[in-house]
């Protein structure tokens, strides 16, 4: 069986078959293309996950930190912090998301 290569829809680079392809309205995306795809840092540990979760705007972004109980799923996580998550300070925001350095912070 040959690989099939389809275009991310997002950033357009190449995806094998053989790799983790995300689809979103019959479109597909890598993993990290995804338009649902929040950039995070997360933990699991003792009984409590915690997540750090940036929510990107169309000129800025910031980062948002929380916890659940252990017994709740990544992405259940990643949604209540989202939701719910008390703002990061923008030096610490910026530390742990260096990509986001040219883009600025929200107030």
């Amino acid at each position: 069986m040959s690989t099939v290569y389809y275009p991310c829809a997002k950033c357009g680079d190449e995806i094998g078959s053989a790799h983790p392809i995300e689809w979103s309205a019959a479109k597909p995306y890598h993993s990290e293309c995804t338009p649902t795809f929040k950039p995070r840092r997360y933990w699991s540990a003792n009984g409590f996950s915690i997540a750090i979760v940036v929510l990107p705007g169309i000129v800025d972004w910031a980062a948002y930190i929380g916890a659940t109980m252990g017994t709740v799923r990544e992405e259940e996580t990643v949604e209540f912090v989202a939701a719910r998550g008390c703002k990061l300070e923008e030096s610490l925001a910026r530390t742990l998301f260096p990509q986001f350095s040219e883009t600025s912070y929200r107030a």
